[in-house]
This record gives C-alpha cells, structure tokens and sequence, in this order.
C-alpha cells in the first residue's frame, strides 16, 4: 500500500494470533514502524521477497529512514 509517498506494504504472517503493524510517516524521509505480537520484523525489496531480518528491530517501535523506491515489511512468527 501507498503510505504517505514512501511505497511501503504492511504484512503480517503467523498461525493464530496475527500481530497487527502500523507504518507512519513522521517526516518526509522517516517512518515508525510499530507492531502487536511476538514476532520479528523483517524487509523485503519486493512483496514477494527475499525478506530478511531488519537489523536494530528487536522491539517496537522501529525507527527508520527508508531510501529507494519502495520497502515491504511484515513480521514473522
């Protein structure tokens, strides 16, 4: 989904208790990613992958400045 010019696609994925994410823009080039749940955070160039742990996310809220033309984010289970 568009959030606010940043491109940035909000997913969750997980058996039963999905956690929830929240993508805000705070500036014209920084976001806060905040999530609900137990879970890892991780990025993906592409909606379909390759995702990978976000390095410094060990908790929410995670602070970023993302560059490029576009960044997906869920948390895994």
């Amino acid at each position: 989904s568009v959030n606010q010019g940043f491109r940035l696609a909000a997913l969750a994925q997980g058996a039963l208790a999905r956690p929830t994410i929240q993508i805000e823009r705070l500036t014209t080039s920084s976001v806060r990613i905040t999530w609900t749940g137990v879970g890892t955070l991780q990025s993906a160039p592409a909606v379909n992958g390759p995702w990978t742990p976000v390095n410094g996310a060990t908790a929410s809220p995670y602070l970023t400045n993302p560059t490029g033309p576009a960044t997906f984010y869920l948390i895994k289970q």
